[in-house]
């Protein structure tokens, strides 16, 4: 049975679950599995999910022009994944890839995920204005380390 405590404190958990196959352990892993350590499987596990959420605090398209910019490792590249973040803005994802050419779509991708937006973000073609980092990632390991986290 749960206290009222913490089913409060379980009611702001999301839970995040990233399944490594053998085919992840055989082919990407770079290690046999005997070898990896709790360090690899939870830097996998931020790898994938900070990619969907996003990595940094945004607050208005100046800001995201200015990381996409920052990001790129030329000023060309940064202005052309920019415009390319604007079309898909404008005409949505699926239109915007439809529109470039194959490797010049996820060159911008790259540069645009390298500037902190997640998925859901360039999916929606827009940044809520004022975005916060919201989702907090913490792998909770107990009760008191629940606790120790709402405090």
């Amino acid at each position: 049975m749960y206290t009222l405590d913490e089913q409060a404190l379980l009611d702001r958990l999301l839970r995040l679950e990233l399944k490594l196959g053998a085919q992840w352990i055989r082919e990407r892993a770079g290690v046999p599995w005997f070898r990896l350590n709790k360090q690899d499987l939870t830097d996998e596990w931020e790898s994938y999910f900070f990619r969907m959420i996003g990595a940094a605090d945004m607050h208005t398209n100046d800001d995201v022009k200015e990381r996409i910019l920052a990001a790129a490792k030329t000023e060309g590249r940064g202005k052309a994944a920019y415009l390319c973040f604007l079309f898909i803005q404008e005409h949505g994802w699926e239109r915007a890839k439809s529109e470039y050419p194959h490797n010049t779509w996820y060159r911008h991708l790259r540069v645009i995920r390298d500037a902190g937006l997640g998925d859901a973000d360039i999916a929606a073609g827009k940044v809520v204005p004022l975005r916060r980092r919201i989702i907090e990632c913490q792998n909770v390991q107990s009760w008191p380390h629940l606790f120790q986290l709402a405090a």
